[in-house]
């Protein structure tokens, strides 16, 4: 096996003191010898009158040879007893998650709506955040995420199942802006047969879009 390796030695001049200079390059581990001649780089016939400034000199011909070579990054350690989220995939995926857990069985439209409403809110001055993943994670604002075996069910979501990757190709062309908001800024939807009706916010912000099972509002939040 060859690696590269920094070697600094040192020899004894004719008038007694000692010199410094860098054999540099790839040595084989059971030799040790140089598979690189000392003149294939200028540098190697460097001499220097201290240690420090050939170990200096070593470190920086090092960094000549790592800098073209591809970087493989360090995978992070995995915490046995962490618990899989929502929150660990792309947010693409998390958008896509989401569309299909809220809007199941209501074609594209249904899933483009709910997606507009978080692309609204990522667009308003808001409390919710930034970017579409803040406004998607923030507790207690999408039944699906709040529902534990909804969620079970989104975060088991496959490639077998048509309607999610339908929801991946809405997710993409919502976050890159490529999509219309068809609910006319609403900021909110919710499901007139399962909702308390007398909710302030339900009552106070009139709806903008209805599709299928869902009523979309707007107002502030």
């Amino acid at each position: 096996m060859s690696h590269e390796k920094n070697v600094t030695d040192s020899f004894i001049n004719k008038e007694g003191k000692e010199i410094f200079y860098n054999r540099i390059g790839t040595e084989h581990e059971s030799t040790k010898h140089s598979q690189h001649p000392r003149n294939i780089n200028p540098r190697y016939n460097q001499t220097f009158d201290t240690l420090d400034e050939a170990l200096t000199e070593a470190k920086s011909i090092s960094s000549s040879y790592d800098k073209n070579k591809k970087i493989i990054p360090k995978e992070k350690p995995v915490n046995p007893n962490k618990q899989p989220s929502i929150s660990d995939f792309p947010t693409v995926d998390i958008m896509a998650r989401l569309i299909w857990g809220e809007a199941e069985g209501e074609g594209a439209t249904g899933m483009q709506a709910v997606g507009n409403v978080v692309m609204n809110r990522v667009d308003a001055d808001s409390k919710y955040g930034a970017d579409a993943q803040d406004i998607i994670m923030e507790q207690n604002q999408f039944s699906s995420i709040s529902d534990s075996k909804r969620l079970e069910a989104m975060m088991n979501l496959n490639l077998d199942n048509p309607e999610y990757i339908q929801a991946l190709e809405i997710s993409k062309k919502l976050l890159a802006g490529e999509l219309e908001d068809i609910t006319n800024g609403a900021t909110h939807f919710y499901n007139p047969k399962i909702v308390d009706m007398n909710t302030k916010w339900i009552k106070e912000y009139p709806v903008v879009f209805e599709h299928e099972n869902h009523r979309f509002a707007k107002g502030a939040f």
